[in-house]
């Protein structure tokens, strides 16, 4: 075989090799292409779904029912305990004065007045602090309360069938006039 026979040879496997690279590009375009489809139709099924699901929804919501009230109960709750101003910091910050012995290395190193003063000036501060305790609990009664009020005025109108008390309007209210009446 001469050189001809080499160089055709050659020629005939890199055809070769171009047809087996262009076969395993075109396979590989067709895998693409059926997993972008089975996406789609995933997608699709999953689409199906969700408004499936939306629509069962949306058309069951009148079978759920929520828990029963008893409106009488509601209507004899007791009303929330008023706070009372209590001394329990002052009580505690005395007590521990009360209580402060000064240890051996206190009163070898003359620190036992410096302790009394701290707890002196605990006993100044601890109206304050009850004072502050006292404000939360008021503000906590207050909502307690109005909401206590709101809930028995609503379940008197709900006993009494006063649907405008209860917050519902079966009937709209239309002013003859607007009906040209």
């Amino acid at each position: 075989m001469g050189w001809k026979g080499n160089l055709r040879s050659v020629v005939a496997y890199a055809n070769k090799l171009e047809r087996e690279e262009h076969r395993r590009a075109s396979l590989a375009t067709k895998q693409y292409k059926a997993m972008l489809k089975q996406e789609e139709f995933e997608n699709g099924k999953k689409a199906v779904q969700e408004y499936n699901d939306y629509i069962e929804l949306i058309s069951s919501t009148h079978k759920d029912a929520s828990e029963t009230l008893n409106w009488l109960d509601i209507a004899n709750d007791p009303e929330p305990v008023r706070p009372v101003l209590k001394d329990d910091h002052l009580q505690a910050a005395k007590k521990s004065l009360a209580g402060y012995k000064p240890s051996f290395f206190d009163r070898l190193f003359g620190s036992s007045k410096t302790k009394i003063k701290k707890l002196e000036a605990l006993i100044a501060a601890a109206p304050h602090q009850d004072k502050k305790v006292y404000e939360k609990e008021w503000n906590l009664y207050n909502s307690d309360h109005k909401a206590w009020q709101e809930n028995i005025a609503l379940a008197k109108g709900v006993l009494a069938s006063d649907v405008e008390t209860a917050g519902f309007s079966i009937v709209p209210n239309i002013q003859t006039e607007e009906l040209g009446l």
